[in-house]
This record gives structure tokens, sequence and C-alpha cells, in this order.
């Protein structure tokens, strides 16, 4: 039953079922053989597979895809599945819960809406949290819409009179990794949006007052 209702939650998300608390799961590398080339894409999808299985406590990915619920002495990068406690209606993975909005809302309000339940717009510190973010769109099926993620913007004019721009977390995190359109920030906008561009996910600066989706993390 409760693989089930798992396996529902990742389809079906919406914001009326946050509240409840239902166990997830996130998962710590424990072995790799293969320089880890592995797409997190594979390694989520391998995790709830092994999340439905109550047998199941460590996992492998190999190098095509291949998922087995056991350490692999192949090519492969090894796992440890751990259980979470996230709300329902959110995702866990990599230690962190996820929840994609299915209802656009302005920056202000997808940012209040997270922090009623004790969370924040995402913030992505790296490839693979991209890579993680992009999973969960996709598998939300919501692929060519635009979303809030956690960023500002603010800009200042330079001794040459040209403006520069800054890039921060709203969570206050160390800004450490970026991801935009080429030509962005170009002061468009105070607000960092995450979109599909060409089959590609990238950021660009945006009004605030924009309606989009959202990623809710905690």
């Amino acid at each position: 039953m409760a693989g089930a209702l798992f396996l529902n939650l990742l389809v079906f998300c919406t914001s009326s079922i946050f509240g409840l608390s239902l166990v997830l799961n996130h998962y710590i590398k424990t072995a790799s053989t293969a320089g880890d080339p592995v797409s997190t894409v594979a390694t989520v999808r391998c995790a709830d597979e092994c999340f439905k299985t109550a047998a199941c406590t460590e996992f492998s990915v190999e190098t095509n895809g291949t998922c087995t619920h056991h350490r692999s002495a192949s090519l492969a990068v090894a796992y440890t599945l751990v259980r979470d406690t996230c709300e329902r209606g959110m995702r866990g993975v990599g230690g962190h819960c996820y929840y994609v909005s299915d209802t656009p809302a302005t920056y202000a309000n997808a940012s209040a809406s997270c922090a009623r339940h004790g969370a924040y717009l995402a913030t992505i510190r790296s490839g693979k949290d991209q890579e993680t973010i992009e999973t969960l769109i996709n598998d939300a099926g919501l692929q060519m819409e635009s979303f809030w993620l956690g960023g500002l913007i603010t800009t200042t004019t330079l001794p040459n009179s040209t403006i520069g721009y800054t890039s921060s977390w709203d969570n206050g995190e160390p800004w450490n990794y970026e991801n935009y359109a080429p030509g962005k920030p170009s002061g468009d906008g105070h607000c960092i949006q995450m979109k599909n561009i060409n089959r590609i996910f990238q950021w660009n600066d945006v009004d605030c007052e924009r309606l989009q989706h959202f990623v809710c993390e905690k």
C-alpha cells in the first residue's frame, strides 16, 4: 500500500495534499567503479524502485542505466537507501524534500506558499541539483512550463557606467553554481526563472510579478 501511494504521489502531486507525513527516501553513495557517469535521472528512478521493495536497502545503477537492488560487482555506482520523512506531496531526493507546484504564482506568493510548509523556493547548488529539479519537473509532466527558483538578482552601476548583476539565493546559501541562458542576466527582472529553452533547462532573469510554477525544497 505504501509503495502504491508513493507511486501516485510521483505523478499526481498537487498543492491540496500537503500536510500529512509520508516516509520517502534519499540515498547515499557507497561505492563507484565507473567514475560516476550515471545520470541523476536513472539514479532517482532506481531509488524509487528500491523504496517500493520492502527488502531493498541498497541498489546499484549500471552505466547503461540498468537498476539492480543489490551492490553490483560490475561497472556501476552503488548506493544505500536512507528512508526520510517528507510531508505528503513532497518527494525525497538526496537528503532534501521537494514539491513541484501545479498552480502558477508570483515570486512572492510562491515563496510564501513554500514557507507555510517550512520550505523555501529551490536552491540549486550543483549540476546534480539541476538534474534533480529537471527530473522532478519532467515526472510531473510540466516540462514545458516556467518555474521560479529561490534566486534573486541585484543590479549595480559600475565605474564605467555599465550595469553589473549579482545573484544570490533567497535562503542565504552561498552562490556556487549557475546555469543562465546565454546573455543572461540582462536586466529583465530581479527574480530567477528556470525554463525549457530548446529542450535545455536554463535560467533567466524575469519580472517577479509573472505567474509561474515553482519548486519548493526543505
